[in-house]
């Protein structure tokens, strides 16, 4: 139908809504020191560089560091 209002988001505008909310939950499980909710979303490991250094962290090793806290 012509010049209907859609009200339906894009999938570049739900991917954003998405985002926002991992940030926001990212967020909130690090001001409650909450380790295990900070790691939730992170894939089970990943590529660190840093100071020309490259290093394979995994979920568990932040998990762990971040409980050190």
């Amino acid at each position: 139908m012509q010049g209907t209002l859609h009200t339906r988001s894009s999938p570049i505008e739900r991917a954003k809504q998405e985002l926002l909310v991992i940030h926001a939950n990212d967020r909130a499980a690090h001001f409650a020191t909450d380790a295990d909710a900070l790691v939730a979303y992170h894939a089970e490991s990943f590529i660190d560089v840093r100071n020309g250094a490259i290093h394979y962290i995994s979920r568990e090793d932040v998990r762990q560091n971040f409980a050190l806290l």
